[in-house]
């Protein structure tokens, strides 16, 4: 219910039950007090009346509308809020989706590196910033590959954005990624703080000193195969 998209959706014919997840709008099964914890996200859903909690083990809002279909779907098949928790509580990531882990020196790294579009790049600068709190944050973002005609408008969007969420440090790679930097800098990120990479070698020597405290973000295009840049981090 949250998402304009779902209004072009052919409903109207459709001959079954329609059931809507929200958030920020008024939805059959809607998520309240959302919070992210040390290491997930807490939220309550209205199930029969009551206000009942649930955990996720990952981060990100967007998790969240993920976890409302679970609940949505499992909560009409019969099973009982004590099922369903449960089976949220033993989701396992998939590897390089929103995966965070610590790092020496205090770094934490969030790696998302599978694969990336304009509203999952959004979603990850979201998890960035929150995860990151008050410590520096940095985000080395790839190339977002196979977006036809909307390339130049989503990159851009991506470096306007990261300005907007107040990243520390934007760290594009790539061809496309040079249209992060300019909308970052248009929207007046220090210059310092915005540096373009056409190579990963010399990506790599700037990760070599990052400052503890530091949360870092690494995420682009499954051909841009930035796990390399989270292999890199992982053996300092």
């Amino acid at each position: 219910s949250d998402d304009v998209n779902s209004k072009h959706l052919l409903t109207h014919t459709f001959p079954g039950t329609i059931i809507k997840i929200g958030i920020n709008t008024a939805a059959h099964y809607r998520a309240e007090n959302v919070e992210y914890t040390e290491d997930g996200m807490n939220f309550n859903v209205i199930l029969h009346g009551k206000s009942l909690p649930f955990y996720i083990p990952i981060f990100g809002v967007h998790n969240v509308y993920n976890a409302l279909f679970a609940i949505a779907a499992a909560d009409r098949l019969g099973f009982s809020h004590e099922e369903i928790s449960k089976g949220l509580k033993e989701y396992k990531r998939p590897r390089m989706r929103m995966v965070t882990r610590k790092l020496n020196g205090d770094i934490t790294l969030i790696d998302d590196s599978f694969s990336a579009n304009l509203n999952a790049m959004k979603a990850a600068i979201d998890v960035l910033v929150n995860v990151g709190g008050e410590g520096t944050k940095v985000a080395v973002l790839g190339d977002m590959k196979g977006l036809g005609v909307i390339t130049k408008k989503a990159h851009l969007e991506v470096g306007s954005y990261g300005a907007m969420k107040k990243v520390d440090f934007l760290y594009p790679i790539g061809k496309y990624s040079q249209m992060v930097s300019q909308a970052a800098l248009e929207q007046g990120i220090p210059p310092e703080n915005v540096i373009h990479f056409e190579d990963k070698e010399t990506l790599y020597q700037n990760l070599s000193n990052l400052s503890p405290g530091t949360t870092i973000l690494v995420k682009g295009s499954r051909t841009a195969r930035m796990e390399d840049v989270v292999n890199y981090l992982i053996d300092q």
